[in-house]
């Protein structure tokens, strides 16, 4: 039988949408699965988030490719 603490559930859900929504003052909603995209996207490299005034204004990826 599984131990499923509902409470727990119920407060880290709280959390989830209290941080997206802190998320969402930053980036669109719009631009967020462009986003996570990128980051899924990238095997080794970065992305890197430019914020001005609280909001993303650019979204860069550099990608490297390691050659063997």
């Amino acid at each position: 039988m599984w131990d499923i603490d509902f409470k727990a559930m119920s407060e880290n859900k709280k959390q989830i949408e209290y941080e997206l929504a802190m998320l969402y003052d930053v980036i669109s909603k719009d631009d967020l699965p462009r986003l996570i995209e990128m980051i899924r996207s990238t095997a080794y490299g970065s992305v890197t988030i430019t914020i001005q005034d609280r909001k993303a204004v650019q979204i860069e990826k550099n990608e490297k490719i390691r050659i063997r």
